[in-house]
């Protein structure tokens, strides 16, 4: 009798845990582009990252995609940045990349994601990717640039996008802040196993690093991040089999959101260094 009782309830347990399983799985499936892309969901921003900046509407599959331009102080500065903001950001309101770039005189190009802002769409990382290289192709021809000369820049959600640029283009450089290896593996860590098969959106960067050749790269990830794991930048670290540089930038005490006011003198050298080896 014991061992019948025990069965049932064992089996009880096993339904009820099946269950809530397929309602998170549902859950997941029907808000997950609430929780990768917040920004989705927030106003625009209206504090700009600096006063010299300027917008631009291109023609996309979707619509229009919102691209942001932001200059240095010095107008006659001939390094050219893309950055790829994070999943909350919404150009052209002050985040953790941008500013620090046109400190070291870059002048950078950036686009709001799709359904953020101006621009069009949905969702779709494919679309993503197709807006990425867009905006390449845009900064190539208004710069006079080779898209390999374009610094290649990325800050949590958009290191994947950063990633996969930088392969498709073979860029000389590229900058990594608090990177992931890929949307799965974040919810994998930082949820839970059984949800992953439910992720639509992956954007692996674990793969695209790997197509990268002569790229020096500068990775830099704080222990103290729970947003994403440390770890997955120094798995990022040992995928590189390209023969350029990798350098990862690193600390003890920066989280997520700090990262780049606790290492800038770190990332200033490891940046200039990657200036200098390409420019030998």
């Amino acid at each position: 009798f014991y061992c019948f009782f025990m069965k049932k309830v064992l089996l009880k347990i096993f339904l009820i845990s099946a269950i809530l399983l397929i309602l998170i799985g549902s859950f997941l499936v029907l808000f997950q582009d609430s929780f990768i892309l917040p920004a989705h969901y927030l106003p625009i921003g209206n504090e700009p990252v600096n006063e010299n900046f300027k917008t631009v509407l291109l023609p996309s599959e979707t619509g229009v995609l919102e691209v942001w331009k932001f200059s240095p102080k010095d107008s006659t500065s001939k390094k050219i940045a893309i950055s790829f903001i994070g999943n909350g950001d919404i150009l052209p309101r002050k985040n953790i990349l941008i500013p620090w770039l046109l400190r070291q005189g870059y002048t950078i190009y950036a686009f709001n994601y799709r359904g953020v802002g101006k621009s069009s769409g949905t969702l779709l990382e494919s679309g993503f990717y197709q807006d990425a290289l867009k905006l390449v192709d845009y900064v190539s021809k208004e710069e006079h640039v080779d898209p390999q000369d374009i610094f290649i820049t990325g800050y949590s959600f958009g290191t994947g996008f950063a990633f996969y640029t930088a392969q498709a283009i073979q860029a000389k450089r590229l900058l990594v802040l608090a990177p992931y290896l890929s949307i799965r593996d974040v919810v994998y860590d930082n949820w839970s196993k059984f949800l992953v098969p439910f992720v639509k959106t992956n954007i692996p960067s674990y793969e695209n690093i790997q197509k990268l050749h002569n790229t020096c790269v500068v990775i830099a990830h704080g222990k103290k991040d729970t947003v994403i794991p440390y770890s997955h930048s120094k798995k990022l670290v040992d995928s590189y089999h390209g023969d350029g540089e990798v350098i990862f930038v690193s600390s003890d005490t920066a989280n997520h959101y700090n990262l780049i006011n606790v290492l800038n003198d770190d990332l200033v050298k490891a940046v200039k260094k990657c200036e200098n080896t390409i420019n030998k």
